[in-house]
């Protein structure tokens, strides 16, 4: 069987590309190749007259060949986020970050906003402005802006959505400077 002069040189070019010297001392007349069908068996025999042994590798193996991708974390579970909560009775809504399960901070402030009182009102923007206004706020639909693990990072997308959403509750715009408002909405 003749194998076309292209195909052979291509392979040989690959073979070079890939040899690798085996790892023990007594195999110093071996090499690891990748197998390529057709390809393999001719250059074995023509190394074995050269005294040199081969050893084939799989050139694509089935573990590389399968992705092993991890499911999404649901967002309620995440942690290090920025999140938004509407409310019930108009378009507007709270804006807020967390380092820890976005789920807990949800929690906490449906407790506060529940069991507000005048004393624990200025607890948070969200508790002040339930009180103040006597507006609700939808919990279930609250979603994730964005997702930052590294505190000062959070912070300043929190300023930035805050910034950039004009019909947010909060007082507090963040740390975002006011020179950097014109680039926001870029």
């Amino acid at each position: 069987m003749s194998l076309p002069k292209r195909f052979v040189d291509e392979v040989k070019n690959q073979m070079k590309q890939n040899v690798q010297p085996c790892k023990r001392e007594s195999d110093k007349n071996v090499v690891c190749i990748p197998y390529v069908k057709g390809a393999s068996k001719p250059l074995s025999r023509a190394l074995r007259l050269l005294g040199i042994g081969t050893v084939f590798k799989p050139y694509r193996t089935i573990g590389n060949s399968i992705s092993k991708p991890k499911d999404p974390t649901p967002a309620n579970v995440q942690r290090g986020v920025i999140h938004k909560i509407p409310r019930s009775d108009c378009p507007a809504s709270y804006i807020g970050e967390t380092g820890r399960r976005r789920e807990t901070r949800l929690e906490e402030h449906k407790h506060v906003v529940t069991y507000a009182s005048h004393v624990t009102r200025l607890k948070t923007e969200l508790v002040d402005h339930a009180w103040t206004m006597g507006h609700s706020f939808d919990f279930p639909a609250a979603t994730t802006l964005e997702r930052e693990d590294r505190w000062g990072l959070r912070k300043l997308l929190e300023s930035w959505f805050v910034r950039r959403d004009t019909s947010v509750c909060n007082k507090n715009r963040g740390p975002l400077h006011k020179a950097n408002t014109d680039i926001r909405d870029r």
